[in-house]
């Protein structure tokens, strides 16, 4: 199944590497530098139909300009965001923010991270995704 992967970060050698590696992979992926570029994140409201989510996974960055990836990841799921699955990046991880990574439900990869790890993890959610899914 080809998953569209939603990429923000604002370092854009990981951006670019984490977009070529996915495609390659055989994913769609958009990426972004930063968080507010997500249309949800502007308007409050999701503007994906209200039966489809508009991509499978987020992988956000920590430490990005302006908020960080989980009061990215936190707006999102307050606004209704249909995305299944959330990662999030960093090279600056404590323990508190792994536990409240944890808590909204995301996968925690910490810099510099291992591809396949990320690429089996990728793996795992895409078994998970219902295979007539659809996105807006």
């Amino acid at each position: 199944m080809k998953m569209r992967i939603l990429v923000f970060d604002d370092d854009s050698t990981i951006r670019v590497m984490l977009r070529k590696t996915l495609e390659l992979h055989g994913h769609e992926v958009r990426d972004y530098p930063d968080a507010i570029s997500c249309p949800l994140y502007l308007k409050k409201e999701c503007t994906c139909s209200k039966n489809h989510a508009c991509g499978d996974i987020i992988i956000t960055d920590y430490n990005m300009p302006g908020l960080t990836g989980l009061e990215f990841i936190e707006n999102q799921q307050q606004n209704e965001c249909r995305v299944q699955f959330y990662a999030v990046i960093s090279g600056f991880l404590t323990k508190p923010i792994v536990d409240h990574a944890r808590k909204l439900g995301c996968f925690v990869f910490k810099k510099p991270f291992n591809i396949r790890d990320m690429l089996t993890w990728l793996d795992d959610c895409e078994r998970q995704i219902p295979p007539n899914r659809v996105l807006s």
